[in-house]
């Protein structure tokens, strides 16, 4: 560049963030006293394949990048003079050898220290380029047409005016140029063929549509033209739709050659080429002519979208090219094969390597076409993506051992891989052991914070979980946010209670430790049942047995652990016998509604019930529901249960009209998540032609938050019944106040706990339950008061704005003729 500028200031260049995230690429150059890349923008790296710091450490990268052929304009570009703006546009290859046209705008500048600098913008103009050469092919193509004595050429404007035809009409054809020009070109159609499939065939070009089979806008036909005797003569048309600057087509180009003499042959031969083209070139699937030395003689539009690359590509390309290299030499032994004929075809599976360099799975068929001797001609390649379903194959086979989300073995897995482990550890006499991990108030997280945040929590404690057991230990998750460990035979790993133990208290350390998911801050914490493996145990019952002990470990309070022993068996097996009892008793219909009255707590009367549940057991009489609704709805017996309470209501509302008020029911969380539970409720009134508004549901805040959506809509559906809606419990949830705002909410019903802490002096359980009754007054609730078994409870609510109470006080729990006068 020009020395004899001198150095001044360098311009103030842009910060560097700003310059990466420019579309073009940005570098600044140091041209003399030597050369080397000073800065040079990410977008080098989507654009040549090598990374900024490749170009900073390697100044002959340059060089070595640069096609050959243009290193006189690079050498012209460096000595450019300093300050004068230069455009050149050099080929350069990329880091995997594609060939790109690359537009350089740059500018010198010097720096005070003396350095001169070259700021330059890059641009791909790799497609400008390609579409230019095409433009130049056709030019010289229709140039070389109009010199053809044989062929005539002529131009018609988009209203099909001949504008130009060139002088071989005259010998062809017996017009002057002259006689055409003005005239439509249609008028030297002969009428005798398909007018309008002609003009049809015109039209399309006109809008750049063109035949299918053909390049992009181009048509070819053979039709019969009069010459100027008024015979018709057979003549082979090729056209092409003409563009203005504005890109659309306004008019056509038409060559025409004599083809009279060989009409008959050359129409059957052209239907049977377009009948092979049209169905290369609309076939879904690759299709790829071959020589027998493996060059690409054709390629459709299927097959270079399949590897990414233009027609030009392809037809530069080899069989060799196509293949991966792991399926190389596979590859070429079948070309072979096919090539020689000493096989017809052949099919198969492969990789390839698409432009990008993206390695994609294919289904192919290689086929022999042979000439009119026999011999061996060309080959025929069929190609079809089979990525997706190879991906699909693969993905199947990971999840059928894998959970998706985390990544961690399935529980169909764990017990295939543990009940190996307990062979190996009985025949080693050994014991191994197995922790069910489980998240405490994970639903907490969904329900506040998303699902989605609640999977990302899941993934951060599979890999704490990974962190925290030793290395031969397997894990899997099996199901929600629990999580199995199975630790290694005591012999191999030293492994007793003691140590699963600590192994746990692990795990409980890393998984508490605090997660951000989003914008909120996160400590999870974690309950953990520990089973340790005996001689007849297997998986399924090793597996129950931490889950059983994890239940436990929850049932003291989460986040802590508890081993499987002795005690928790003779629970497990009482929790057995109880769950083969509930199912006897449901199917002898033992279970009884028993009613409790719910008063007006100004002057006790009674204005309504609800219904509990009682078992009539054959053996220890009436049973509470205490003492087996805990293993009804672990055991999802509590869904029939609560259908036969629901039709004994219903029958006694029937058997009793003069009933004061509404029965209230309660719904399960399972009854509730139940699509069907209003249909049900519904039959059962209908069953005993009972009205809906005698009835009330009554639900718990937990069950509502557990499955909200569905809750809302039976909710809302019942209510439109005429059916009431008590939230029971209130006031010991987390989301009390939104339920009210978001579920058709007829009545609250106040925990008893708070009234169990009511106090004749101020307190904060007077405080609560004194603003709970005057929210369900604000919003026009039923405020019902539960546990009530003193005067002075009664007094005290009533006095904080309770409108109905029930509990001991007023009557205890009893079959509905105890309460009809």
């Amino acid at each position: 560049m020009d020395a004899h500028s001198g150095p001044g200031p360098a311009p103030a260049t842009p910060p560097r963030d700003l310059l990466d995230q420019l579309p073009d690429v940005v570098y600044v150059a140091e041209v003399e006293p030597r050369f080397r890349i000073e800065y040079v923008s990410d977008g080098i790296t989507e654009l040549l394949g090598w990374t900024p710091s490749e170009f900073y450490a390697d100044p002959g990268l340059v060089r070595r990048g640069l096609d050959p052929r243009d290193a006189d304009q690079l050498a012209q570009f460096l000595s450019s003079p300093a300050g004068v703006p230069f455009q050149v546009t050099l080929r350069w290859r990329t880091s995997r050898g594609r060939l790109l046209f690359l537009q350089h705008r740059v500018r010198s500048r010097w720096r005070a220290d003396g350095v001169l600098l070259a700021y330059g913008v890059l641009r791909d103009v790799t497609a400008t380029k390609a579409v230019e050469k095409h433009l130049v092919d056709t030019e010289r193509l229709y140039g070389l047409l109009s010199e053809h004595a044989s062929d005539v050429v002529y131009q018609a404007d988009a209203a099909g005016i001949v504008r130009y035809v060139s002088p071989s009409v005259r010998q062809t054809l017996g017009w002057a140029p002259a006689d055409l020009i003005g005239r439509r070109a249609g008028d030297l159609l002969a009428p005798q063929q398909d007018l309008d499939a002609i003009d049809e065939q015109r039209r399309r070009l006109y809008e750049g549509v063109g035949d299918v089979g053909d390049i992009e806008g181009v048509a070819e036909a053979e039709m019969l033209v009069l010459t100027s005797s008024g015979s018709p003569r057979w003549m082979a048309a090729r056209g092409r739709a003409v563009r203005g600057d504005d890109g659309q087509p306004n008019g056509i180009v038409v060559g025409l050659r004599d083809v009279h003499d060989q009409v008959v042959s050359r129409r059957a031969l052209a239907a049977s080429e377009q009948l092979f083209r049209t169905s290369m070139m609309q076939n879904p699937n690759g299709l790829v002519l071959f020589r027998r030395d493996g060059s690409v003689i054709a390629a459709n539009p299927a097959f270079c979208t399949l590897l990414q690359a233009d027609e030009a590509t392809m037809l530069a390309a080899r069989v060799s090219d196509l293949a991966a290299e792991e399926d190389l030499a596979e590859a070429h032994r079948t070309f072979v094969q096919v090539s020689t004929g000493e096989v017809e075809s052949e099919v198969g599976a492969t990789r390839m390597v698409r432009a990008d360099g993206v390695v994609i799975w294919t289904r192919w068929g290689l086929s022999l076409i042979r000439d009119a001797d026999g011999e061996p001609d060309y080959l025929v390649g069929q190609y079809q993506d089979l990525t997706p379903e190879h991906e699909a194959r693969e993905r199947l086979a990971f999840l059928s051992e894998h959970d998706g989300l985390t990544g961690l073995h399935n529980r169909e897995w764990i017990l295939h891989a543990l009940s190996m482990r307990l062979r190996v550890a009985r025949a080693a006499t050994s014991t191994l052991g197995v922790l069910h991990v489980d998240l405490d108030r994970f639903r907490l997280v969904n329900d506040s914070l998303g699902t989605s945040a609640g999977d990302d929590l899941l993934r951060v404690v599979a890999e704490r979980i990974r962190g925290a057991v030793p290395a031969d230990a397997i894990i899997a998750r099996t199901s929600g946010d629990e999580f199995i460990v199975v630790l290694a035979p005591s012999e191999a790993a030293g492994m007793d209670l003691e140590a699963m133990d600590e192994v746990a208290a692990g795990i409980q350390r890393a998984i508490g430790q605090e997660v951000r998911l989003g914008a909120r801050r996160v400590i999870p914490s974690a309950s953990v049942g520990i089973a340790e493996s005996q001689p007849g145990s297997t998986a399924e019952g090793l597996l129950r047995a931490a889950a059983l002990a994890h239940h436990q470990s929850k049932s003291d309070g989460r986040s802590r652990r508890r081993v499987f022993d002795a005690p928790l068996a003779a629970e497990a097996a009482r929790r057995l016998t109880m769950e083969e009892e509930l199912r006897d008793a449901i199917e002898r219909q033992e279970f009884l509604a028993y009613f409790q009255p719910v008063v007006r707590l100004s002057d006790e009367t009674v204005v309504g019930f609800e219904a509990l549940v009682r078992w009539n057991h054959p053996h220890r009489g009436i049973v509470t529901p205490d003492a087996f609704l805990p293993v009804a709805e672990q055991t999802g017996l509590v869904v029939p249960l609560g259908e036969q309470v629901l039709d004994q209501v219903c029958a006694a509302l029937a058997r009793e009209p003069g009933l004061p008020g509404r029965v209230g029911v309660n719904i399960s969380a399972m009854q509730l998540g139940d699509p069907g539970v209003v249909s049900t409720i519904v039959g059962h009134l209908a069953k005993h032609g009972v009205d809906p508004r005698r009835l009330a549901v009554e639900v718990t805040e937990t069950t509502v938050v557990r499955q909200l959506d569905l809750a809302q809509a039976a909710l809302a559906e019942l209510r439109g019944l005429g059916i009431g809606v008590h939230m029971d419990d209130f006031g010991t949830g987390y989301s009390s106040i939104s339920l009210l705002r978001d579920l058709p909410v007829t009545g609250i019903k106040l925990d008893r706990r708070f009234v169990t802490e009511l106090t004749e002096h101020d307190s904060s359980a007077n405080a609560l339950a004194t603003g709970l009754a005057g929210l369900a007054s604000g919003l026009g609730l039923e405020s019902i008061a539960e546990g009530i078994e003193t005067d002075e409870q009664a007094r005290l609510v009533l006095a904080q704005g309770w409108t109905f109470g029930q509990g001991y006080l007023f009557g205890r729990p009893a079959p509905v003729e105890h309460w009809i006068a």
